[in-house]
């Protein structure tokens, strides 16, 4: 074997290993992690790479025209992910602090009535701007899941106003399942409220709070509903960034083509 290729396998030997421990991590937590078995299947193939790279084994070696095609997908892949990540890492820091008419705070899933974790930084960081916004008011969006009592946006609604808001200052929008659904019917109840046409209703300043590696999907999403939106982030656990920022580049692409 040559050094090069004894270089090439421990490096996705090592890679391999890596994301086995990433993913033995994220089962670690008290709930369930979305998209953690990637970091199982990938972790999987890397070592069965490292394995067949040490051992001379070309699986594709009689196929040149497919070995070019695999290699040539890889790279795109790569490429296209690497230009989705730099939008996706800009607005996950990109914090408004700005006056808004309305801020949409997005569901991110229960544990029965109990908030997630994800979702609980989100109202966190939506309280920590309406404290500050006091004629702000605030629309509270998610629907009713698998394995939730309740919905979303009621579960939201209660923080708030265990926090003090006034209950005329929150808006429920309680059917939507995903983002493009959260912002569609966020706007639409806006229209109701306002008793403005949709031309009308692009005049408001609506901000929206969601996760840091949500912000430039939820922007997109946004725009393609009618409305421009201002981003405030909301920190995600060290721990868990990186598979999120991995997973939410999948789906901008998922939203790109089918979120209509």
């Amino acid at each position: 074997m040559s050094r090069n290729n004894k270089k090439i396998s421990t490096i996705l030997i090592i890679l391999g290993a890596l994301s086995l421990v990433y993913y033995i991590v994220l089962l670690c937590f008290n709930f369930k992690i979305s998209f953690s078995r990637f970091w199982l299947f990938i972790g999987i193939i890397f070592i069965i790479s490292g394995i067949l790279k040490r051992n001379n084994i070309e699986i594709l070696k009689k196929f040149v025209g497919v070995r070019k095609i695999v290699k040539t997908m890889i790279c795109v892949f790569v490429i296209m992910f690497i230009i989705i990540e730099i939008p996706i890492l800009y607005y996950g820091n990109k914090n408004y602090t700005g006056d808004s008419d309305y801020i949409i705070v997005l569901g991110a899933g229960l544990q029965g009535k109990n908030m997630s974790l994800t979702l609980y930084q989100r109202v966190e960081k939506a309280w920590e701007y309406v404290k500050d916004h006091p004629k702000t008011k605030i629309v509270v969006s998610g629907g009713k899941g698998l394995n939730e009592e309740i919905t979303e946006a009621e579960a939201m609604e209660k923080y708030f106003l265990n926090k003090g808001i006034e209950r005329n200052r929150i808006i429920k929008e309680d059917k939507s399942r995903n983002t493009y659904e959260n912002l569609l019917f966020s706007r639409e109840k806006l229209m109701k409220i306002e008793n403005k046409n949709f031309e009308e209703i692009m005049k408001l300043k609506i901000a929206v709070v969601t996760s840091n590696f949500h912000i430039f999907r939820a922007k997109m999403l946004g725009e393609r509903v009618g409305i421009e939106l201002q981003g405030i982030p909301a920190k995600v656990m060290t721990t868990l960034q990186l598979n999120f920022y991995v997973r939410e580049a999948l789906a901008v692409v998922k939203s790109m083509i089918f979120d209509r």
